[in-house]
């Protein structure tokens, strides 16, 4: 936290230190309404309607320093957040030669088909995006990133590459828990190629991450003494964790259709690989958006390290079994999800949307649930 109020003071610095700096202003805002039939909770939404979870304000500015240097900075207030403000964009960006970009500071991290425009709900037919596949931990980055952009053989082209670290603090996890997420040395390469109405992208990054969740802290300390090498191997510390994305799609204006998948590996910890897609299509009727998604999050993996459970004395491989598989298996998740959804874009500036959820738990089918979510997009 405290580097990224050094980028922000750097970039209102960087935004107020010509007078004559063209300093512009850019702000979205999405309002959104939601309503669950659970009395537990379904994104965050329980049986009553909640006004706040997917709510947010944000204004963004940006000025140019000079004729290739450029200050960028967004802050966000999220309902969720009991919309306190907080800069989630503060970098500054050089312009090396018309194909070639270098940005430091706090960046948004080109994981996915949408990343650049996540939070501004109006950009795309959705509420939010996906959230099998959106709903991660990392998509800022404090560090640096160049983009490379081309056109050859009639294809145009952006090449990425990002350095930096990630923090995280208390993230949602399921099961109610929450965790502090660190990567260091992170790093993602990515490419994107456009030709008419076919866009295709891949990414690939890895981090050292660790992982920090009280009740898993507590319960490998509890037999660290038993089984120290057990332990040390479920914990979720400075272990490499990898990241793969990959995102095709179809939009001539009249009918689209869209396609992202994921999947975070993290081999060498108590946390199963994530397998994550969606796949949606829609079409446009004058200023009406109908569309159908099906998402799908896949982490039921088999359990792991049971073979150093095994070679441990019997005695010991009783008093701690228990914890070895009851800590993996509360991160087992395996669900998929309809969504239908309207668009009705009111104006230039102004969407109106509607969606239905129906969400199915492929563990667990008490969980099964409906989700109904109205809201309005502003950009401005």
């Amino acid at each position: 936290m405290r580097h990224l109020h050094k980028v922000a003071l750097a970039t209102a610095l960087a935004l107020s230190a010509s007078a004559n700096a063209d300093v512009r202003v850019n702000g979205f805002a999405n309002l959104v309404a939601g309503y669950s039939d659970t009395d537990s909770s379904l994104f965050d939404y329980e049986d009553s309607v909640d006004f706040s979870t997917d709510s947010l304000f944000a204004l963004q500015l940006s000025g140019d320093i000079t004729d290739k240097l450029t200050a960028t900075g967004q802050i966000v207030a999220r309902g969720a957040d009991d919309y306190k403000a907080d800069f989630e964009w503060a970098y500054l960006t050089y312009t090396v030669s018309d194909n070639l970009d270098i940005s430091a500071g706090r960046l948004r991290l080109p994981l996915f088909l949408y990343s650049e425009s996540l939070d501004v709900g109006y950009s795309y037919h959705w509420i939010t995006a996906p959230n099998p596949v959106y709903s991660i931990a990392f998509n800022n980055i404090d560090g640096v990133k160049a983009a490379y952009t081309g056109y050859a053989g009639g294809w145009d082209y952006t090449l990425t590459a990002s350095y930096g670290v990630i923090n995280t603090p208390d993230f949602a996890l399921d099961a109610g828990q929450t965790a502090d997420i660190k990567g260091d040395n992170t790093i993602l390469v990515s490419a994107e190629i456009v030709k008419d109405a076919f866009r295709a992208r891949v990414a690939y990054g890895q981090a050292k991450a660790t992982l920090t969740v009280a009740a898993v802290d507590q319960i490998l300390a509890s037999f660290a003494p038993l089984a120290p090498e057990l332990a040390d191997s479920l914990a979720f510390n400075d272990d490499t964790g990898v990241f793969y994305g990959a995102s095709i799609g179809y939009d001539n204006f009249d009918w689209f259709v869209a396609a992202e998948y994921t999947l975070n590996s993290n081999d060498d910890t108590f946390f199963p690989d994530d397998h994550a897609y969606y796949i949606t299509a829609g079409f446009r009727q004058g200023a009406w958006t109908p569309s159908i998604t099906w998402q799908k999050r896949d982490g039921e993996d088999e359990l792991k390290f049971l073979d150093q459970l095994a070679a441990l004395p019997q005695p010991i491989q009783e008093a701690i079994a228990p914890a070895v598989m009851g800590i993996q298996m509360s991160q087992l998740e395996n669900w998929n999800n309809w969504t239908l959804g309207l668009r009705y874009d009111w104006s230039t500036q102004t969407a109106l949307k509607a969606e239905f959820i129906t969400y199915e738990d492929d563990l667990d089918d008490s969980n099964d649930a409906n989700l109904i979510r109205f809201a309005i997009n502003y950009v401005f």
